[in-house]
């Protein structure tokens, strides 16, 4: 998830673009970053980070269409985030996978089978912006913290609104020191 420009609210991605005519992917439109939000400097970046750094475990809380790679974001169960990102990993999701019927009556068609993949490691480098009223982005995409004491240090949760509205809350696991 490496945008490096940020996308407006109210976008969707493309499935096929043909020039003057595309069509769209299914599922809700992006969030996205309102054009006030700032980036945050570098120093504001660093310590918000650092403060989060540690091992989180990923809770869905409202499951949406996002995904990390090839796997949803809510099929992760590890996050480790650090003064590179967060790194996401654990879990498994499905994979349809098609195949050609090479034998019987339905010879030269084609079905589906679904298997079991663990997710591979997934490296998700935040983008860190502060809007107009104070939210805090953390991608291009528009995801953001819904919910974290900046007091609290480090926090026990974070709570993050994806962009395409799906939630996840990342819960510090027991024992984790910096």
């Amino acid at each position: 998830m490496s945008q490096s420009k940020r996308v407006p609210k109210g976008y969707k991605p493309r499935k096929w673009d043909f020039g003057i005519f595309s069509v769209p992917e299914d599922g809700p439109e992006f969030l996205g970053v309102p054009d006030e939000a700032c980036d945050l400097k570098e120093e504001e970046a660093a310590a918000i980070l650092a403060r989060w750094k540690g091992s989180y475990k990923l809770m869905p809380r409202n499951i949406g269409p996002e995904r990390l790679g090839e796997a949803p974001f809510v099929t992760f169960t590890n996050v480790s985030i650090s003064d590179d990102g967060m790194c996401f990993s654990g879990g498994s999701h499905t994979v349809r996978k098609w195949i050609k019927i090479k034998r019987g009556s339905r010879r030269g068609k084609r079905t589906s089978t679904t298997t079991g993949r663990a997710n591979e490691p997934t490296e998700w480098k935040p983008m860190l912006r502060r809007g107009g009223e104070g939210e805090l982005y953390v991608d291009n995409l528009g995801s953001q913290i819904v919910e974290e004491d900046p007091k609290e240090t480090p926090p026990e949760e974070l709570k993050i609104k994806l962009y395409q509205g799906g939630e996840i809350v990342l819960t510090r696991t027991t024992g984790d020191e910096r």
